[in-house]
């Protein structure tokens, strides 16, 4: 069973579950390794905005979001995510951060045990 450890002082003082992944546009062209904060939390995928804009990546649609923040329309991508040894296709919206978020459309397709103690995360 893979074990993936938190990282600290990513998103906020506490330590967090965090993944590298893989992110294509489902049309190919250049795949980008980023970090990914595994957020139970959150419904949907996000791909950082910066991402987006350097592979000139072309929305599906724009998406009302509701984030801590507020409420914002943001653009919709079809994507592939490779994450846990797994390559699928996700919608992911656009986010400001320097990593991607991976919600619960992709985590309920794996076993996860969160240990908060030892601060790891690990995959079945």
């Amino acid at each position: 069973m893979p074990s993936f450890p938190y990282r600290a002082g990513i998103v906020s003082p506490p330590p967090a579950p965090f993944v590298d992944i893989l992110i294509q546009h489902v049309l190919g062209g250049k795949s980008y390794s980023v970090k990914a904060l595994l957020d139970t939390g959150s419904d949907m995928c996000a791909v950082p905005r910066a991402i987006a804009e350097e592979g000139r990546w072309n929305a599906w649609r724009r998406v009302r979001v509701v984030t801590p923040v507020g409420i914002s329309l943001r653009p919709l991508h079809h994507v592939a995510f490779e994450v846990f040894s797994a390559r699928m296709p996700v919608l992911a919206v656009e986010c400001e951060q320097d990593f991607a978020i991976i919600g619960r459309v992709v985590l309920n397709r794996f076993v996860m045990r969160l240990d908060g103690p030892g601060l790891q995360i690990e995959i079945t």
